[in-house]
């Protein structure tokens, strides 16, 4: 077990209180299984994203679940919603360094919630262990939504058109459950299959010539030691700034911020690097605009590599086979009715 996810069986069942900004950790006992289930997914090659089946998809429930993902009264103040910071026609994130919440305030960037239902952990310190618990950190965070249960289901409670179409969708009442499972059935159809590199991974198509050369440098360089797994990232906790530091923000110390242990400074989870040319700024903190910029940094930082002008051209070609279209669901929640 790495050192990151020794530290993570003390604080995963922390998503209660916590947000995409740092809060101290109540003492629970984490869910094994999840545990287990993200350790698991720790160091896999690099595939593609199965492509889209909308016949695999319950339509009604995943509209239910958009409609409450973009509801603003999950907030204390009605107007912040999970889509506020995580713009469905944004490919999933926030053009700007952090999100801001009910009270204009926010300490980190807001990761995509495209392809997250990929991620075995989310956050930027990694402590929720599915998307059913990263859920309720923003809902309570005080920077965020400021809200809890009980204000939302008395506010949503009243709505007697909502209600109903829960129970005909989900066939069970209005509840904290329900709520949580149509919005999470909701992310896990933000998939966006068929980048260039998808179809180059199954065989389809041959990258141009600089990709296929960033994507040997993303190799040989050690890109990948971190970067991998179906979603190019996401699936596992490192430090940020193995091999230098001295250009390092540390006003936020990552996992440290809930542990409090001097071996987990630094510590972040590795982003998807999926849609990456769509989806900056870049980091924790959101304080690199430039991807180039930032695939510098981490080349220095992580490797202690100083990228050519060559490497770092093809190395940007790589990423941008990494775009893909947005996720064919939200067209067609758009375009079918609901009843």
């Amino acid at each position: 077990m790495n050192r990151p996810f020794v530290s993570m069986l003390v604080v995963v069942a922390s998503w209660l209180i916590g947000g995409c900004g740092p809060i101290p950790p109540k003492t629970q006992h984490p869910d094994a299984a999840l545990l287990q289930q993200a350790q698991a997914q720790q160091y896999l090659p690099v595939r593609p994203i199965p492509r889209f089946n909308p016949y695999d998809v319950d339509l009604n429930l995943a509209r239910l679940g958009r409609d409450l993902f973009t509801d603003p009264r999950l907030s204390s103040n009605n107007k912040i919603s999970c889509a506020s910071c995580h713009l469905l026609q944004g490919y999933g994130t926030l053009a700007s360094r952090t999100s801001v919440g009910v009270n204009g305030q926010g300490s980190r960037n807001s990761p995509t919630v495209f392809n997250a239902s990929l991620n075995p952990m989310q956050f930027w310190d990694g402590r929720a262990l599915s998307l059913a618990h990263q859920l309720q950190g923003p809902l309570q965070n005080p920077l965020e939504m400021d809200s809890n249960w009980p204000q939302v289901l008395s506010k949503l409670g009243q709505d007697d058109a909502l209600s109903q179409r829960v129970e005909q969708v989900m066939g069970q009442p209005l509840s904290a459950t329900s709520i949580t499972a149509a919005i999470v059935y909701f992310q896990q159809q933000l998939l966006t299959p068929d980048a260039n590199f998808d179809r180059f991974l199954r065989g389809e198509s041959e990258l141009p010539r600089a990709a296929k050369a960033g994507w040997d440098h993303f190799q040989k360089i050690g890109c990948i030691q971190c970067h991998q797994g179906i979603n190019v990232g996401g699936n596992l906790m490192q430090t940020f700034g193995l091999t230098y530091q001295e250009q390092i923000n540390r006003n936020d110390l990552g996992l440290a911020e809930l542990t409090s242990k001097a071996s987990d400074d630094m510590v972040f989870r590795v982003p998807s690097l999926r849609n990456v040319v769509q989806t900056g700024p870049y980091f924790h903190d959101g304080s690199v605009d430039n991807l180039g910029l930032a695939v510098r940094i981490m080349a220095l930082n992580q490797l202690g590599k100083e990228l050519s002008e060559q490497e770092l051209s093809e190395l940007l070609a790589f990423l941008a086979s990494l775009s893909a279209p947005p996720p064919p669901i939200l067209a067609l929640l758009d375009d079918e009715q609901t009843f």
